[in-house]
């Protein structure tokens, strides 16, 4: 690794306000893929009460994860977010409780009827298209720093997955929730 890590210039040359930055990362092919997604399986789950997803409001979803991220709330319940009492304001500014709940349960990043074939092959099947995407903007507009570091992080999960481990080194209790 040669060179400063971070951000290209070419990537920091296509940024000039601070909501240039997440269509750095999130480009119109990921969002027109998670629109169309998410629009098919909200229409068989909520019918005709679903307004259709748009690139503003994906946007303003999008803003709303990173928001919980940097106040680290992605374990607080968003009925707390979004309480009009003690909430914080910056939930309720961005997009109603409801309608975050909803595109909550209906994001998609593929198309359900097509997966299972897929699934066969490719165990990312679900993620894939916007997975690969994902990749190469980030190798085009990131490079990573000399002395970064990949670590790892266990989870305790009962669930089903493909590649989940079991390590028997780490205490058997972690395992038992």
């Amino acid at each position: 690794m040669t060179g400063p890590g971070g951000v290209t210039a070419r990537a920091r040359s296509q940024v000039s306000k601070i909501t240039d930055s997440l269509g750095l990362f999130f480009t119109s092919s990921i969002k027109d893929i998670l629109i169309q997604f998410t629009n098919e399986e909200t229409e068989l789950r909520y019918g005709k009460q679903w307004a259709p997803l748009d690139a503003t409001e994906l946007d303003a979803y999008l803003v709303t994860l990173l928001i919980q991220g940097v106040y680290h709330d992605g374990t607080v319940p968003i009925s707390e977010l979004w309480r009009e009492s003690d909430g914080k304001k910056i939930y309720q500014a961005r997009i109603p409780q409801e309608r975050f709940a909803q595109v909550t349960c209906s994001l998609r990043f593929n198309e359900n009827r097509a997966r299972n074939e897929r699934l066969k092959t490719d165990k990312m099947a679900h993620v894939r298209e916007v997975f690969d995407l994902w990749s190469d903007r980030l190798r085009s507009s990131s490079f990573p720093y000399q002395h970064m570091c990949v670590d790892e992080q266990l989870f305790p999960f009962k669930g089903r997955c493909g590649f989940k481990q079991y390590i028997p080194t780490k205490p058997r209790s972690y395992y038992d929730l």
